[in-house]
């Protein structure tokens, strides 16, 4: 009989209690049972590694498009200048390195897939092994228990070759006899050495299952250190914006609304000058202002989350 075979039907008559002869299925049930709670863990910890990925991920494409938002040019403002010269730019950041901001969050990326994701997805391709081995295991114990079925019936035959040949003495009972027995000592030496190979293949199994649950134990480790690592990126990212001060906007040579105001013959109204986010200098509530809540008439601009500053074009 070949193993696969001998397998299959074994599993079968495990399954159906009429047919099973009341033999005791070879025990598994501790690494059975590891493994059902393992694996509930091993459920959520992928979803969780997904998370840590995807956050990454978020953080790495939100600052890229912020540090590009801050490396462009800010709009000139157009004049009409006494006396025409070149205009320059100024970008949306000043004088910040968006380099380094995009560099920042990128080594932190870097660091949460060495540190935290590679150990983690590790841990879970190790329980996916053990899951296999398992699987190994329980074939080779669906082999040891019908070899047991095996023995257990040639043993009813031995008993009953020897019943037959103690009432009446025949050379064919006795050659009857002796084959049972030499198949009964073969089929045991096979029983003897599946049960070896399933005793220290178990025992193996359960070592590394417990290294595994132990191993589990440093996972809360590891998603701090993921948080610990993304946070203090953005934090850094957050302190060296906020340490650029707020550029001052350029005032640019070309056309002029005033200008063209005086081609049709009138006069342009009077200027008063103005801060980047269009907030009077002097301080006075602009209701057009999205970005700054109205203020007091000699009350400083200040922008929420930013340094406070006014800066004026000259006109």
């Amino acid at each position: 009989m070949g193993a696969g075979w001998r397998r299959f039907t074994e599993g079968l008559k495990q399954h159906a209690p009429l047919v099973s002869g009341g033999l005791s299925p070879t025990p598994n049930a501790r690494n059975t049972i590891m493994l059902k709670e393992a694996g509930e863990l091993a459920a959520q910890l992928k979803g969780v590694v997904q998370a840590i990925k995807a956050q990454r991920e978020s953080n790495e494409n939100s600052v890229t498009l912020i540090a590009r938002l801050l490396g462009s040019n800010l709009p000139h403002v157009y004049e009409d200048p006494s006396s025409p010269s070149a205009s320059h730019s100024v970008l949306v950041g000043g004088a910040l390195d968006t380099e380094s901001v995009v560099r920042t969050i990128r080594d932190a990326g870097a660091r949460v897939d060495a540190d935290v994701v590679a150990p983690l997805a590790q841990w879970l391709s190790l329980y996916d092994t053990l899951v296999s081995k398992n699987r190994e295991l329980e074939n080779l114990r669906l082999e040891v228990d019908s070899r047991r079925r095996t023995v257990a019936d040639l043993t009813v035959k031995e008993a009953a070759a020897r019943a037959k040949l103690q009432r009446a003495t025949d050379a064919k009972q006795e050659a009857r006899l002796d084959d049972v027995v030499r198949t009964l000592q073969h089929k045991t030496d096979k029983l003897n050495a599946a049960l070896a190979e399933f005793a220290k293949f178990e025992e193996e199994l359960h070592t590394r299952l417990v290294g595994l649950i132990r191993d589990a134990a440093y996972v809360k480790v590891h998603l701090g250190a993921a948080q610990g690592t993304l946070g203090a990126a953005l934090a850094s990212v957050s302190k060296q914006v906020e340490a650029v001060p707020i550029p001052e906007v350029a005032v640019a040579a070309g056309p002029s609304l005033s200008g063209a105001a005086r081609a049709h013959g009138k006069a342009p109204a009077a200027a008063s000058p103005r801060s980047s986010m269009n907030t009077p200098v002097s301080g006075g509530a602009d209701p057009s202002n999205p970005f700054v809540a109205q203020q007091a008439p000699g009350t400083p601009t200040q922008y929420p989350g930013m340094h406070r500053n006014t800066v004026s074009s000259a006109v």
